[in-house]
């Protein structure tokens, strides 16, 4: 049996909490404005050392004027494993390269929702978490 390169492994993905509501009423014929937040977080569990914890959550809202017509909230975590000594450290993977991994899930989660709740389709565009992880260091 090969012996597995040091890096790390992507577990598991679950959906922690999610809302999602909409007005009755919407005028498709009015320019939506849509407003997206999101945050982040990873921890290494203390009971297994080499697991890491990271969750994400994007926060969706679309605006007519000053009216909320769609209010989303979407997170999720997921669970990596730290195999050998990796060249990435652990506080990079986790603000950088863990959100990456678990952003698409969101994002399809979240597409699939306004589908179901007969809208136009929200469609979040990549996220650069790199230059996100600068900003907030230098926050």
């Amino acid at each position: 049996m090969e012996k597995e390169k040091p890096g790390y492994k992507f577990l598991s993905v679950v959906l922690i909490d999610c809302t999602f509501k909409r007005i009755e009423n919407i005028d498709f014929s009015k320019t939506q404005t849509p407003v997206i937040k999101i945050n982040t977080g990873f921890n290494q569990t203390k009971d297994k050392e080499n697991e890491i914890v990271c969750a994400v959550e994007v926060i969706y809202q679309s605006f007519i004027d000053d009216i909320i017509v769609v209010d989303s909230a979407v997170k999720m975590l997921g669970v990596f494993e730290k195999v050998g000594e990796p060249t990435l450290t652990v506080n990079n993977f986790g603000k950088i390269n863990a959100p990456s991994i678990i952003f698409p899930f969101i994002r399809e989660h979240l597409a699939s929702l306004s589908v179901k709740a007969n809208i136009h389709t929200i469609l979040l565009s990549p996220v650069n978490f790199v230059e996100m992880a600068e900003a907030n260091a230098s926050k």
